[in-house]
């Protein structure tokens, strides 16, 4: 029912509520927006953004959504977890190119 931006993020949910056969993978994404003006990347966030409310109160209290919206977690936490941070202390000026993607 999320009209527009974290639809990824509900998807992701709806299945785990399902299933709960989400795991992580190995695999990487790539997700390429460099030729997107800086105009059209604002203007991207903004309506993404506009539909966090509704995202929010739709999975109230669960503990997943509220990890997405930690700044601790968003900035910091998340760089981190599932053992990156080993690949950040191997090749640290290469570590943005090495992330991989997890739901």
């Amino acid at each position: 029912n999320i009209r527009f931006g974290p639809d990824d993020w509900d998807f992701t949910l709806r299945i785990k509520k399902l299933t709960n056969k989400i795991s992580i993978t190995d695999n990487s994404l790539l997700h390429n927006e460099t030729k997107l003006s800086i105009q059209s990347y604002l203007m991207k966030k903004i309506k993404y953004s506009s539909s966090f409310k509704e995202y929010k109160l739709k999975w109230k209290g669960n503990s997943s959504v509220k990890k997405q919206f930690s700044f601790l977690y968003r900035f910091f936490i998340v760089f981190a977890e599932h053992g990156k941070w080993k690949q950040l202390l191997k090749k640290p000026i290469y570590y943005e190119k090495d992330i991989k993607v997890y739901s």
